[in-house]
């Protein structure tokens, strides 16, 4: 009850902090020609959120007589949206000038208190604070409207599922500072040495059709070094995209279908560090681009300026999985972290538990006994060593015999018995 009566009173003290603002911003409007067109935005912004706090201090007039509502402690407290409102305003009333807000129906003490407000150069700092007023709406929004009889457990996964009204700019500064190893040029050098026609076979593998459409959760790829695991990860990378794509084309469906996702991450041993917390980093960054969305619990850690933790990266992801219809993860190289006895673990947590069950992950790397002993009872295995990449060896052979001028003069019994020769002798290389 102490607790309800507390926020109450603060709920009051921002309406009337609000009715403030509210007031100087429409006599500014309704005294100045020209008047920039934030202050409008302000008048809007506020006055919106006044409404919502008075829709939530109704709520609270409810429950007085009954238990404390749940949503009480999600709403109040240092980093709450109600205290966010309150400094919000407070900053946001110090950038209107204080003889605006004593003097009224002077029209020409008004223009000049505009004149010397200089707006331009608050201007920025403005609209940063009605996007982050907008922002702790939307949670007061959510929490009003909330059934409070919902079970509490259920209550908490939403509030901490998504931030929707970050403005672009703050996404991306969130996603960049979250994103740690980016392994895009990775991914583009190996898709330069990717042969055309090659990885074919990987693509009709009834084991890799099982993999798109959901009925394999998990498949080790694995091969000795020069196998060309992460030139076929490249390829298996696109050929994931591709089919996500023309699976969106064939089934457009509802507005409203959640979308498919693709995730590649490529470890290497020059980076010489545990690729474990990387691998989650970009893994969230990149949900977090697609969904257009940041779970509240990064939010709050870039807010710190806190590092995740990996059980806090791995709740995120959790959530954010909600966002998607499925999310298609490569990782490549899984042997070259250093050391990897963790990110074995992240990759065995993501293939068993429960709340990633919408994830669906690949995996590449050597065939050194941890890795097998970790993967064996979880994944789908695929050597690189079996007869269908000797045809991709002699198809590259062949390419390379027929367009080098260097070996155009050789009989085409020669070069037949090279082909085989290199085909058969490679041992998947």
């Amino acid at each position: 009850m102490a607790e309800v009566v507390a926020l109450a009173s603060s709920i009051i003290a921002i309406i009337q902090l609000a009715d403030r603002v509210i007031s100087v911003t429409k006599h500014c409007l309704g005294s100045i020609r020209d008047c920039p067109s934030d202050i409008r935005a302000i008048l809007v912004e506020i006055s919106s959120l006044k409404a919502v706090l008075e829709s939530l201090s109704f709520f609270l007039d409810g429950s007085n007589a009954g238990p404390e509502p749940p949503l009480i402690r999600h709403l109040t407290g240092e980093h709450g949206p109600i205290e966010g409102c309150r400094s919000s305003i407070r900053e946001l009333e110090g950038l209107l000038p204080s003889d605006m807000r004593t003097v009224r129906g002077k029209r020409q003490k008004v223009l000049t208190a505009v004149e010397h407000l200089a707006w331009p150069l608050r201007e920025k700092s403005a609209r940063k604070l009605i996007d982050n007023i907008s922002r702790y709406k939307a949670s007061i929004v959510f929490a009003v409207t909330y059934d409070s009889s919902k079970d509490i457990r259920d209550i908490q996964k939403d509030l901490r599922r998504v931030k929707e009204s970050l403005t672009r700019a703050e996404h991306d500064t969130i996603c960049n500072w979250l994103e740690a190893t980016n392994p895009s040029s990775n991914h583009n050098n190996a898709s330069r040495l990717h042969e055309e026609h090659t990885g074919l076979w990987m693509s009709r593998d009834p084991q890799w059709q099982d993999w798109l459409n959901g009925k394999r959760k998990f498949l080790w790829l694995h091969g000795i070094p020069g196998a060309g695991k992460t030139v076929l990860a490249s390829f298996l990378v696109e050929e994931c995209l591709n089919a996500s794509w023309q699976r969106r084309q064939s089934e457009p469906g509802m507005p409203h279908e959640k979308p498919v996702a693709c995730v590649y991450y490529y470890c290497y041993f020059a980076r010489n560090q545990d690729e474990a917390m990387p691998f989650l980093r970009w893994l969230t960054t990149q949900l977090c681009r697609q969904a257009a969305l940041i779970p509240a619990e990064i939010d709050k850690l870039f807010l710190l300026k806190h590092a995740p933790k990996l059980s806090q990266l791995l709740t995120a992801v959790h959530v954010l999985l909600e966002e998607f219809k499925a999310v298609f993860v490569i990782i490549d190289a899984v042997d070259e972290s250093q050391p990897r006895e963790e990110l074995l673990k992240v990759i065995r947590d993501l293939a068993t538990d429960r709340r990633f069950d919408g994830l669906q992950l690949l995996a590449t790397s050597r065939e050194y006994y941890d890795i097998e002993f970790c993967f064996s009872d979880i994944s789908s295995s695929i050597s690189m060593s079996n007869p269908a990449v000797e045809c991709d060896i002699r198809s590259y052979v062949h390419s390379v015999i027929a367009s080098d001028r260097k070996f155009a003069k050789w009989p085409k019994t020669l070069a037949t018995e090279v082909e085989n020769a290199l085909a058969s002798g490679a041992k998947g290389m």
